[in-house]
């Protein structure tokens, strides 16, 4: 089994290596390829083989297609050529090594490469914008916030998107000339040229609900990641103190500077703070953090629940599921559309708010983390989904993927 996660995603990457752990527990063998080192690290500390493939992913490429997925930019550093490379370098892996699958999570040039080998393409994915999710959806979230005109505005789009998705034929230009020289037919319309042939939808509430997705997809449930490694010694004496315990994570999608004003402004409640940013930081930070601030490069946030009292994150769907699991409510920022949609399933069900940057501009993240360490409902309902919120995703989808392959021969 071949996982090859875009490794610049840290939730991809996680999801890819969760996937792994248990196909190796079934008895196969598993090895990973990527093109960004950013989290490579992450894939040989679980224990796999990772081939970093040509040609490498700098880290200003893998900032750029983080700004074009949270609509920043138009910007993308898949010309022709990088597509072409991509191609053949995983064609050669291909070659070299025989799987029996490729499972991706959005790795675009396997779209061309895996169907050019005629080797099965798994796709492990979100369901937001999902081909369930737009048939379904109510809202898009492009615009923040409850205005008025903003609900509506949302509303229309949803509508408009659910009409035309299934008749966008629009695909890349690098894409088509590629798959052209490989002889592989992508299908004309987008949605279509982007199915797997098993996809695999690893989110919570279509999976509790038995939520409409699309006879092409199969809900597995939440993938997260539950890496080895202890809660350090630090951490779980604040967890007995009597301030409340506020953990703050903001995932690979993230800045400095979100970071520092997430971090500043909570700091200013009666609280101390467990902080996973550290990556985002800059070495004289940590000496201007209020004292009560206590940052880490790393925290293995799967295990901090029963020790935090709240959460702030970002929108991110492996950081949202771990947050759900905590038993403790949150609040996240949502900071592209996908990420939006997370977080809104969690506030619809009562375990979580939603912030913007309008709301760090104007200062109200202090009452927004006020609010979920008073309120009794958001507290009963953080608790009542923390056992439905369990990474059974992953152990699922490695029976599916196993059930695939077999019955396909």
């Amino acid at each position: 089994m071949l996982l090859a996660p875009e490794t610049f995603n840290l939730g991809e990457t996680s999801r890819a290596i969760e996937v792994a752990r248990q196909l190796r527990f079934l008895g196969h063998q598993v090895r990973f390829m990527g093109y960004s080192r950013r989290f490579a690290a992450y894939v040989r500390e679980a224990g796999f083989r990772i081939d970093l493939l040509d040609p490498e992913l700098s880290d200003d490429d893998a900032d750029q297609l983080i700004a074009a997925d949270q609509g920043r930019s138009l910007r993308h550093p898949f010309t022709t050529e990088m597509v072409r490379r991509r191609v053949e370098s995983e064609l050669a892996l291909f070659r070299d090594w025989g799987p029996d699958c490729v499972v991706i999570g959005t790795t675009l040039s396997t779209f061309v490469s895996a169907r050019a080998a005629s080797i099965p393409l798994i796709y492990v994915r979100p369901y937001a914008m999902s081909r369930g999710h737009l048939a379904a959806m109510d809202a898009l979230p492009l615009t923040q916030g409850n205005s008025r005109i903003g609900v509506q505005l949302n509303r229309l789009t949803a509508h408009l998107v659910r009409a035309l998705a299934p008749r966008i034929r629009w695909r890349p230009a690098a894409f088509r000339r590629i798959a052209a020289e490989h002889r592989v037919v992508l299908p004309s319309r987008t949605l279509e040229a982007l199915d797997a042939d098993l996809n695999l939808i690893a989110s919570l509430f279509p999976y509790l609900n038995a939520q409409a997705t699309d006879p092409t997809e199969i809900a597995v449930g939440p993938i997260y990641s539950q890496t080895e490694g202890e809660v350090p010694a630090p951490v779980l004496a604040l967890a007995e103190a009597d301030r409340p315990l506020v953990y703050v994570g903001l995932g690979s999608s993230a800045n400095r500077r979100l970071a520092l004003d997430v971090l500043h402004q909570v700091a200013e409640l009666d609280v101390e703070i467990v902080s996973s940013v550290g990556r985002y930081l800059h070495d004289d930070d940590g000496e201007r953090l209020p004292a009560n601030v206590h940052v880490f490069d790393f925290l293995p946030a799967h295990k901090l629940a029963g020790l935090i009292d709240a959460s702030v994150i970002h929108g991110g769907e492996g950081t949202v599921q771990t947050a759900c699991a905590s038993g403790a409510p949150f609040a996240g920022i949502g900071l592209q559309t996908e990420q939006r949609f997370n977080l809104d399933e969690c506030v619809r069900y009562g375990n979580a708010s939603r912030f913007t940057p309008r709301d760090i501009r104007r200062h109200r993240l202090p009452d927004i983390v006020t609010a979920l360490l008073t309120s009794a409902s958001m507290r009963r309902a953080a608790e009542d989904l923390r056992e439905d919120a369990q990474g059974v995703g992953a152990e699922n989808a490695a029976r599916e993927i196993v059930g695939y392959i077999s019955s396909a021969g």
